[in-house]
């Protein structure tokens, strides 16, 4: 499993308030809703099978392990 960043490792919830499982660098699992940060990143989007991470205006998508 790579440490250099964070690992998606499920979603969960209904559409009205999702949330997402996601596993640390270090280690430590953590639970996110929108609005939390993971790693200095703000989670601005939670879709089935991945999160939208922002920071500096710019955005990306963390994947679920093993896919959607």
């Amino acid at each position: 499993m790579p440490r250099t960043g964070p690992m998606l490792l499920g979603v969960f919830g209904n559409e009205t308030a999702p949330e997402a499982l996601v596993r640390l660098p270090n280690g430590r699992l953590d639970t996110v809703a929108l609005g939390d940060r993971v790693n200095g990143r703000q989670v601005v989007a939670i879709d089935t099978g991945r999160i939208a991470l922002a920071r500096g205006g710019k955005a990306y998508w963390l994947e679920q392990l093993g896919g959607r």
